[in-house]
């Protein structure tokens, strides 16, 4: 059973404590931060800068994911790529040369990702895969806190996952946010394999590792 890939959401750290808390993601055994980067138009909120991700690599040797959640991402790539993202996630929503784009953080030795909302039809991105080590699922739409109905993401996610395996790709399906482990299990039954975990009751890692686990060999 292939191990589970775990991202910590750097973004919900507490400010007051970065230091501790990033060291605190990397001996819990995640196996990235998760940086949330968004512009205020494409998602209502502000995120992550250049600056917090320099400062996270001097702290902890977590590889470093930013999701460019960005009207323009190709104009900062290179700025994160200096910051020493290890990856970069883009969604594939943006108005963007996204060829030339995953290309460039490709050429950087950096892992390339892409991102698709709720809405979005997977085929938008059938093109891209080639291109992708990283497709992340993401549940809710930018500014709300409802998710999609478990049953949808777990369809999509069983649909990628064919689709890859149909084209001989590699690409790691990520689902972001998942509500319980139930949730999780399902949608790793379907092919994700990994999350970006928001919630703290999770960061129990070996707890729900072997939940997750053991439901889905229940689901086989």
């Amino acid at each position: 059973m292939e191990k589970m890939f775990l991202c910590a959401p750097a973004m919900g750290a507490d400010v007051l404590r970065l230091g501790e808390e990033y060291q605190s993601f990397e001996t819990s055994g995640f196996d990235a931060l998760y940086f949330d980067v968004s512009d205020g138009a494409f998602a209502p909120d502000f995120g992550a800068s250049p600056s917090l991700i320099s400062g996270a690599k001097k702290i902890c040797s977590l590889p470093r994911i930013a999701h460019l959640m960005l009207m323009e991402p190709d104009r900062h790539i290179q700025r994160f790529l200096d910051a020493g993202c290890t990856g970069i996630i883009l969604p594939v929503e943006a108005k963007i040369h996204i060829h030339r784009a995953l290309s460039l953080i490709k050429a950087a030795s950096a892992a390339s990702g892409l991102s698709l909302l709720p809405a979005t039809p997977l085929t938008k991105a059938d093109y891209l895969l080639d291109f992708a080590d990283y497709i992340l699922l993401l549940r809710r739409e930018p500014g709300s806190i409802e998710g999609v109905p478990q049953n949808e993401t777990t369809e999509r996610v069983r649909i990628l996952k064919d689709y890859l395996g149909h084209r001989g790709l590699k690409a790691r399906i990520l689902v972001d946010a998942p509500d319980t482990m139930q949730d999780a299990a399902i949608f790793a039954h379907a092919g994700a394999s990994g999350f970006v975990l928001r919630e703290r009751q999770f960061f129990a890692l070996e707890d729900f590792r072997r939940t997750v686990d053991a439901r889905r060999l229940v689901m086989a």
